[in-house]
């Protein structure tokens, strides 16, 4: 009996894993039981937000979001510009009125691709928001393409439109 639930539960552990896409094994900003947490949603690969997303039960409209620059980081392949642009583009989100706690951001780029002849540039990324108790509120994880019909001038940089389309994600995600 002991070694049949064994069995069975060990089956469902691995079918469990072979469902979804596994959570990325890069730089993370969480926790263990935080990263669970996250690993918990299924892979949402045909919506336009973001490929994974936890949001905390009891989330609540939030004010500011706070960049949270000591825990920010990117690896060493990035572009040294595409931490600032995904801050600037998110500070953009402070512009609108909201009532509520500030959160913490963290920003996590844990892989790039620099593209090549008939691919962009990609960076793969999670954000971390936290309320000042340092407790999670939400968090994501996905990827974003440069794709060349996203710029929306000549002159855009790979990193400016990466961070646009971080940005127009959290907009989408929460309705902003």
């Amino acid at each position: 009996m002991r070694r049949r639930a064994f069995l069975s539960s060990s089956v469902g552990l691995l079918a469990g894993c072979a469902s979804g896409a596994a959570l990325h094994t890069g730089p993370s900003n969480l926790a263990a039981r935080e990263k669970a947490a996250l690993a918990e949603g299924r892979p949402r690969n045909g919506q336009r937000g973001f490929r994974r997303l936890w949001k905390s039960p009891s989330i609540r409209a939030w004010g500011l979001l706070k960049w949270d620059r000591d825990h920010s980081s990117a690896v060493p392949s990035a572009p040294p510009g595409l931490l600032q642009a995904i801050r600037d583009d998110l500070g953009r989100l402070n512009q609108r009125v909201a009532t509520g706690e500030s959160l913490s951001l963290v920003v996590t780029v844990y892989g790039y691709d620099r593209g090549g002849w008939l691919s962009p540039p990609s960076a793969a990324y999670e954000l971390v928001a936290r309320n000042p108790a340092g407790q999670v509120v939400w968090c994501a994880e996905d990827e974003v393409s440069a794709a060349p019909e996203l710029a929306k001038t000549l002159a855009d940089t790979p990193e400016l439109i990466l961070a646009r389309e971080v940005g127009r994600k959290v907009r989408l995600e929460f309705g902003l």
